[in-house]
C-alpha cells in the first residue's frame, strides 16, 4: 500500500496485511475493517485464545483473516514465525504494529515494574519488527508501514511517564524509517489515537464526549493508511489537544498538564 495507492486494490491482487496486536481492541476491529475491503490479513496475539477467536474468514468480507501466535517477548523469534507464516500467503503490503502493553504506574515501584514490562515490547519488538518489515518491503519497492503510537507520546506526563516515553520513542523510529524509506516506494505511517472505547481506557472516560469508539476508530485507521497520509490523530481533536500540550512552557506544563 503505497502512498497513492487504493486500499481496495487487495482483493484484486492479493495483498496481505499483518497486524501485530490484532485480536484485540482497535486491532481486532481493524483487521474486520481491513478484510472487508478484500484484504488477507494476519493478526497476531500472545495466546492461542486470543488467535483462535480471530481464525477466521471475516463474516460478510471479501478477504480472510488469519490468527497467530506471536512471542513479542522474544522480537528475533516473531520475525522467525512471521517469515514462515508468510510463505504461502499473497504478498505483505501492510505491516502495522499496534501491540502495547500500558501497567499501572502509579507509585515508584509500579514504574519500575512499568520500565521492564513496557519499554522492551512498546519499542524494542517494535523496532525489531518494523525493522525487519522495511527490509522486506523496500526488496520489492512497494508496501506501507504503520505503528500506533498515543497522544501519551507527545509530551510526557506524570500519569504514565514510562508509557509515555515508550510511544514517543516510536513516534521517532517511524520517524527516523520514514526519513531513511523515502524515494524507496514504502510508506511509513504515524497513527496518534487518544481516548479509544477499548479494555486499556478507564470506565470513567468510555462516555467522555472525547473517547472514540473502536469500530469508528478502525475505519479512521483504514481510511488513513488507504490514502497515505505520513501522520494522522484518531479523533481531529487529539491533534489539537497534542498540539497544546507539546507547546505549554516548561513553567506551565508543570502545573496545569493534565495527568
Amino acid at each position: 500500500m503505497t502512498g497513492t495507492a487504493d486500499g481496495r486494490e487487495g482483493a484484486r491482487t492479493g495483498r496481505t496485511a499483518v497486524l501485530v496486536g490484532g485480536t484485540s481492541g482497535l486491532g481486532r476491529a481493524l483487521a474486520s475493517e481491513l478484510a472487508s475491503r478484500g484484504w488477507t490479513v494476519v493478526a497476531t496475539g500472545r495466546t492461542t485464545e486470543s488467535t483462535a477467536a480471530v481464525d477466521a474468514p471475516a463474516a460478510g468480507s471479501l478477504g480472510a483473516i488469519h490468527g497467530r501466535v506471536l512471542p513479542l517477548e522474544e522480537p528475533l523469534s516473531a520475525v522467525s514465525d512471521l517469515e514462515r507464516t508468510l510463505v504461502d500467503l499473497p504478498p505483505m503490503e501492510l505491516f502495522v504494529w499496534i501491540a502495547g502493553v500500558m501497567p499501572s504506574e502509579a507509585a515508584w515501584p509500579e514504574m519500575r515494574e512499568a520500565a521492564l514490562a513496557a519499554i522492551p515490547v512498546n519499542l524494542g519488538a517494535a523496532a525489531v519488527l518494523l525493522s525487519w518489515a522495511a527490509e522486506r518491503m523496500e526488496a520489492r519497492g512497494r508496501g506501507r508501514l504503520a505503528g500506533v503510537g498515543s497522544v501519551a507520546g507527545d509530551r510526557g506526563r506524570k500519569g504514565a511517564p514510562v508509557y509515555g516515553a515508550s510511544k514517543a520513542g516510536l513516534h521517532a523510529l517511524l520517524d527516523g524509517l520514514r526519513h531513511r524509506l523515502h524515494g524507496t516506494g514504502v510508506g511509513v505511517t504515524t497513527i496518534r489515537p487518544g481516548w479509544m472505547a477499548t479494555r486499556m481506557l478507564p470506565a470513567d472516560l468510555a462516555a467522555s464526549p472525547l473517547t472514540v469508539p473502536v469500530d469508528r476508530a478502525a475505519r479512521i485507521v483504514a481510511d488513513g493508511l488507504e490514502r497515505g497520509r505520513d501522520l494522522f490523530y484518531v479523533g481531529w481533536w487529539w491533534r489539537c489537544v497534542g498540539g497544546v500540550l507539546r507547546l505549554l512552557p516548561t513553567w506551565a506544563h508543570k502545573r496545569f498538564a493534565p495527568k
